[in-house]
């Protein structure tokens, strides 16, 4: 794999690494233990009884969308990872090199199609 594509494939992760620390830092606090543990703020829209039914709709609506992007930064950190110990672009099950055209539609994945496919 050629360093100008590796250079721009980091480039796009740590950008997409920023957008979600965003994203995720408007609704959810990060917890300090597990780096990348983020709790979602319960809303406070005040005391009345379907002021609290919408803040009990808001925090469930928003528990999976922190969860999904706690994973999707997990998966650019560990790619970013691989880039820093030279072994981006290979696939972790059966060490062969992972398609470009892959790796630039979905920069944090670690199998190729063949494997991703039959892992399903």
């Amino acid at each position: 794999m050629n360093k100008k594509f590796i250079k721009q494939i980091k480039s796009e992760l740590k950008k997409e690494k920023k957008i979600i620390l965003k994203e995720l830092k408007r609704f959810a606090k990060q917890d300090t233990n597990p780096s990348n543990d983020f709790d979602t703020i319960f809303p406070n829209i005040g005391d009345k009884q379907d002021e609290n039914a919408i803040e009990v709709t808001l925090y469930g609506n928003t528990l999976p969308v922190e969860h999904n992007l706690e994973i999707r930064l997990e998966n650019i950190n560990k790619a970013l990872k691989r880039i820093k110990n030279n072994q981006y672009g290979k696939c972790k099950a059966c060490k062969q090199p992972i398609n470009q055209a892959r790796l630039k539609i979905m920069p944090e994945s670690d199998l190729c199609i063949k494997c991703k496919t039959s892992n399903l």
